[in-house]
Parts: structure tokens; sequence; C-alpha cells
């Protein structure tokens, strides 16, 4: 045993130990770095389950065991390069003496040099440090000559520098500055720097990368001279049998992954070819901009006129929100609550300050007149951009006005005025319209909200009892046209967004980076492309990674994604918002029937007197493939009103508190009522029929929750 253990910690061979421990710490680190990307091609979660489980630990301690041992060899031969060293200490206080003398005649010049440098204390500290680094080859001179010893150091921290910085700036996610790096709670201020001298964002990274395996080379091929020169023997002879071993592993693992990300790489664009024949278009932005224009002509000037009119409108409707919370103290009133809940009841003087003060601002505004058919598009740029024609301000503005539309319904309804209420279903059609033609995901659920608020409208409508039948009989149709516009709309929007995640992966790994240096929204990323073949395993993961993206887009409906993650970290990120596409467009359809049975109902009460008591013809529930439920009869409905609130003060409190009176407030609140009605309903996402029911009470479980989709008509 004392055999084997002077063995295994180089006792008689320190030396030797020392290149030993090296060569295992590059070895480890490759290793490591293998695996990594090994578990995220088996399974992008892999490691989370590591990390739960009792594995991370023994893990964690091996690499430790490992990381001590390496530590300890390489230590021992520094111990015996001090024992070797003739008059070492005074060596060293020598060293010592000159670093202090001439430390703050080199910070003072530095400081006066450069234009940016850090605090003068900062700037003394680094100075000392590069005066001692240099001094090294001083100190150990007579058993190492400076010429082998100082090209070795630097090679291993130029090393160092070169692979931080890549890891540093491996995640594209992570925000830099120009000062310097925060990772994990640990700063490092020469990577941006690095990122500015080397040119990281075209070829300059490939040569960045070089440079440091040339380094790192050259440390490690002078450290085994030096090493091998210390204990007498020939380089041939050093390089020991475990040191062979972990270089023809290194090396398999290469060849390995190289193999396995040509492979990959190979069936990632023979699956992207599989997409331009099943779309039928070139997997770009440029032709995805040909299919979202067809032939329209973009206005600009439209928009930025149309903001400015939404400005004029919430600019004008902050005074009217400011004037009620003076006058009434109603603190918990806001614009986005009465949006989202409409049909909350309120005071009838409470409510004509509501009713007046939002007509007035949308009147000057004057954001009606923006209701044009067709609306014109926004000018993007779909030629090679990040998700390609970013769309979030025109989806924010159609969203906004159909929920304004909304409200001047509902006003509309209350005065009985049926013609404004018929134009603001008219404006939202030219808003479904309008959404129709956007060729995205985003755009596809935002038309989908906006067709949802549109039925909301035409239901009130249809309960009021206002329209004609004549405008009823057109708005079935109405219905039944979206539904199918919806649908067919589908596959343009799996089209879009195949191109939009391929876009992204092509931005992540650099092609849009090239050329654009000087861009100020390009941000510190390193051109991945160019080093893939320094670094295979991760060329690999990627290379699969979008192979399986590309493969899962070869769909025609949403519910052809995986409800589940899959594993493959593309298909989870970029997949994951899509297969709840068909939940959406399945809730839209439905409310779309809903109406369209309702709407027969109505009909065919105004031709007899009465409801029917059933029908016999009602559209199938996309949800459970059956008709659609109706009921004549009791119906329970969730009435919201606000209540003003007044807080009750103990003795003790009023006594501490003299002068201060707390005002009353207001609290939405919320009862169930049952009215005479008819009712339509679908059996919701869960596929259990609730009778209607679409709330949840406080404290229900999963189980216990009502997700059943509905529209009544009150039996006046």
């Amino acid at each position: 045993m004392k055999h084997l253990l002077r063995k295994i910690f180089f006792w008689d061979a320190p030396e030797q130990g020392a290149f030993f421990g090296l060569t295992l710490l590059l070895f480890l680190v490759w290793c490591c770095f293998s695996l990594i990307c090994a578990g995220l091609v088996i399974h992008s979660r892999i490691f989370w389950f590591v990390a739960d489980s009792p594995c991370n630990f023994i893990i964690m301690g091996l690499l430790l065991l490992l990381f001590l041992y390496v530590l300890f060899i390489v230590l021992k031969v520094f111990v015996n390069m001090v024992r070797r060293t003739p008059c070492f200490w005074k060596r060293l206080l020598k060293m010592l003496a000159a670093v202090v003398v001439l430390t703050p005649f080199c910070a003072l010049f530095a400081f006066c040099l450069l234009p940016h440098t850090p605090t003068m204390v900062a700037l003394a500290f680094q100075t000392a440090f590069c005066l001692a680094f240099f001094g090294l080859g001083y100190l150990f001179r007579p058993i190492v000559h400076p010429a082998k010893l100082l090209p070795c150091l630097l090679g291993w921290t130029g090393a160092f520098l070169v692979f931080s910085t890549l890891l540093c700036q491996a995640n594209p996610l992570i925000d830099k500055t120009d000062v310097g790096f925060n990772w994990s709670g640990h700063y490092f201020p020469y990577v941006m720097p690095f990122w500015r001298w080397f040119n990281l964002f075209g070829n300059g990274c490939f040569w960045f990368t070089l440079a440091g395996f040339l380094m790192l080379a050259i440390a490690y091929y002078l450290t085994w001279n030096i090493l091998a020169k210390m204990s007498g023997s020939s380089m041939r002879r050093f390089c020991s049998r475990g040191i062979r071993v972990q270089w023809i592993i290194m090396v398999g693992i290469y060849a390995l992954t190289l193999c396995f990300a040509l492979w990959s790489n190979a069936q990632y664009h023979a699956a992207v070819k599989d997409l331009e024949v099943h779309f039928g278009h070139p997997m770009t932005g440029v032709e995805l901009g040909h299919v979202y224009y067809d032939g329209r002509t973009p206005d600009a000037d439209y928009w930025k006129r149309l903001e400015a009119a939404m400005d004029r409108y919430h600019q004008e409707h902050e005074k009217t929100v400011e004037t009620i919370d003076d006058e009434y103290g109603f603190t918990t009133y806001n614009d986005n609550e009465l949006t989202y809940r409409p049909d909350t009841i309120l005071p009838k003087d409470l409510y004509d300050k509501c009713k007046a003060g939002f007509l007035n601002s949308l009147s000057s505004s004057e954001l009606l007149e923006f209701f044009v058919s067709p609306m014109p598009p926004g000018e993007r740029d779909y030629s090679a951009k990040w998700l390609i024609g970013m769309t979030s301000s025109e989806l924010f503005k159609c969203r906004e006005l159909a929920r304004m539309e909304h409200r001047r319904c509902l006003y509309a309804i209350d005065s009985g005025d049926f013609k404004t209420a018929a134009e603001t279903v008219a404006h939202l059609d030219i808003l479904c319209d309008f959404l129709n033609k956007e060729c995205s995901d985003s755009g596809y659920l935002v038309g989908m909200v906006v067709g949802g608020i549109r039925n909301e409208m035409l239901a009130k409508l249809l309960d009021s009892g206002l329209p004609p039948d004549k405008w009823l009989e057109e708005q079935s149709n109405q219905l039944l046209q979206l539904e199918e516009r919806f649908e067919e709309h589908e596959k343009m929007i799996l089209y879009s967004e195949a191109v939009i995640g391929l876009d992204a992966l092509q931005f992540v790994v650099g092609e849009h980076l090239k050329g654009q240096e000087e861009s100020e929204n390009c941000g510190y990323w390193i051109y991945y492309k160019s080093i893939r073949f320094f670094f295979p395993q991760e060329w690999w993961l990627m290379a699969k990674s979008a192979r399986d993206y590309a493969r899962a887009m070869k769909a025609t409906t949403f519910d052809q994604f995986p409800k589940k993650a899959t594993g493959s970290i593309m298909v989870d990120m970029f997949c994951s918002s899509l297969n709840r596409g068909g939940e959406k467009k399945r809730y839209y359809i439905a409310s779309c029937r809903i109406l369209r049975g309702l709407i027969a109902a109505e009909l065919q009460k105004r031709r007899t007197g009465t409801y029917p008591d059933s029908l016999d013809v009602l559209p199938l529930d996309p949800f459970s493939g059956q008709p659609l439920k109706y009921r004549k009869g009791v119906c329970q409905v969730s009435c919201y009103f606000f209540e003003r609130q007044t807080d009750e003060k103990t003795e003790s409190e009023i006594q501490d508190d003299d002068d201060i009176e707390i005002p009353p407030h207001w609290e939405r609140k919320t009862k169930q009522e049952n009215v005479n009605a008819v009712q339509i309903w679908s059996v919701g996402l869960d596929g259990i029929d609730d009778g209607g029911l679409n709330f949840s009470k406080e404290g229900d479980s999963n189980e216990e929750r009502k997700d059943d989709i509905r529209f009544i008509i009150q039996i006046r």
C-alpha cells in the first residue's frame, strides 16, 4: 500500500507528477465539457435530474478530490524548485524590494499616460502584480532560464484569458457592458476590451481562439521541456503511459464528436430542404416578407399617426382618471381594470363620468378615423434580422384599439344606440382582417384575442335584443368565415415560426453578426460559427437541436407539436408556445360556434315568439367532437360590481393617529346570480361538462375549477 501511494502521488518523481497533474487538469476540462454536451444531446433536462439526485454530490465530491490531487502534486514540485534554487529567500527579498520601489513610479506613469484607467490604488495593485510576475524569471534563474520560464508562464496566462473570455461570452442572452463582465458574482474587466481589440464578431473570433490553443500548446510544451530537464530525463521518456492514455482519449473524443457534428449538420440541412418542400417556400426572411406583404404596400406614416393619436387619447383620459380619483377617492380605479372587466357595474354618477371621460378622450384623439379597410401594413425588414420583422408594437396597438371599441360598444348598448354598436363590431372586423394577414404566432394569438373581444361584443348585442334579423344573419355568416379563415391561416403561421426559429439559430451562432461590428444593437456576442471546428461537441449539440427543430416544424396543425418536453433544446424552447396554439384556436372556434347557435335560437324566437326548448342542429364542440350543449331555464352568472368601503379604526389607532383620516375606497366584488336565460356552451379544455360554468371559487383545486365556454341570452 505504501509503494502504491508513493507511486500515485509521484513521491519519488515530483516533476513527472506535476506534468501528469497539468495534463489531468486539461483532460478533466475537456471530458466534462464533452459530457455536458453529450448529456444535453440525450435530453435537455438531464442535468436538472442529476442536480436533484444524490449523484450530484458524489460527482462534485470526485471532481473536488481530483482537483485537490492535481493541486497537491503541482505544489509539490514548486516546493522542490524552491529547495533546489540557491539563495532563494535572498532573491525573493530582493525581488519584493524592487517591486515596492518600482510600483509607485510605474503606476504613476501609467495613470498619466493612459486615457482611461482605474483608481490609483487598483492600478498600483495591478502594477505590483505584473512586476512580480516578470520577476519570477530572476527568482528561479539558477535552475530555469528566463527565456523558457517567462514564455511558459505567459502562455498559460494568455490561454486562460482567451478561454475564460470565450466562456464568459458563451451565453448570448446575458447582458454585457463596455466596462467588463459580471458572471456568477465575479467581475472580469478584461472580457470586453478583448472583445473590442480582437473583433470577436467575425473571423477575429477564429484567430482569437486559435491564438488561445497555440499559447496553450506552447505553454504545455515548454512545461514539458522544463520539467523533463529538471528530472534529468529526455522528453520522450518523461511522457509516461498515463499521460499518453489521456491524450489518446481526448483525441478520440474530438474525432468522435466531430463525426457526430458533421453527420447532424448534414441531417439539419436535409431537414431544412424538406421544410421548403413542405411549405412550398424557401426558408428565408426575404421570402417570408413576400408572403406577408402579398402585394400590399407598407405605410409607416399611418402607424406613426396612429401612435400619436393613441398618445393623445391616453393624455386626455388620464385627466379624467385623476379627476375621478380626486373626487371619489377611487384608489382602485384605473383604465386597465375597466378594460379587462368592462361589464363591471358602477354607481350611476361614477358611470356617467367614466363614460363621458372615455367618449370625450376618444373624440379628441380622432382614433376612429384610422379604421380604414383594409388597414395598411407597417414597414418591416425581413432581409436578415433576428426574429424577422418584429411586430409587437403593431400588435399592441391592435389589441388596445379592440379594447377601446369594446367599451364603446357597451356604452352604445346601454344607450340603445344600435348604429354605434354595429359600427364598433365593423371596426373589429377590420382589425381581424388585418391580423389574419399577420404571419407570426404572436400575431395569430392577438388575432384570436381580438376575435374573442368581437364575439363578446356580439354576445352583448344579441342579449340586448337591438340587432335586426338581417344583421344577425350577416353576423352568423361572418362568424363562419372568421372561423374558416383562422383555420386556413394556421399553416402560414407554422411557416413563419419555422423561418423565425431558424433565423434565431443563425443569429445565435453568429451568421447575422458578421460584418456588423459597428452596430449598436448587435451586442457583445462571439461568432460561434467560426470556431465550430475547435469545439465539435458544442457544434454537435447545436446541429442536432436545429435538426430536431426543423423536423418538428414539418407540421400542418398546432396539435401535432409535442405536449411534453422532448429533451431537444430548440424544440422545447420554440415549440413549447406553439403547442398551446391549438388550444387557443379551439377556444376561439368554440366561441364562434356558440354564437352561431345563439343567433339561430334568437331568430327562431323572433319567428315563433318563444325560445326553443332544444335545438336539433348545433355545431360541433371542438373540444369534445360532440354537438354543443343547449339549455333553456335558470342560468348561474357572475356579476362584478364596485362597493365603497370605509376602514374602521380601533380606539388605540384613533389616539395614535389623531390627525390622520383614512379616506373611503372602492373595492371590486363578485357575486353569483341566477337568471332565466337560454345558454349554449362548450365543455372546454378539460372535456368535463360543468353546465356552462366558467369560474372558480377561491381555494378550488384544479379538479374543481370550471372551464366551460358559454354565451347566454336572458329571457325578459
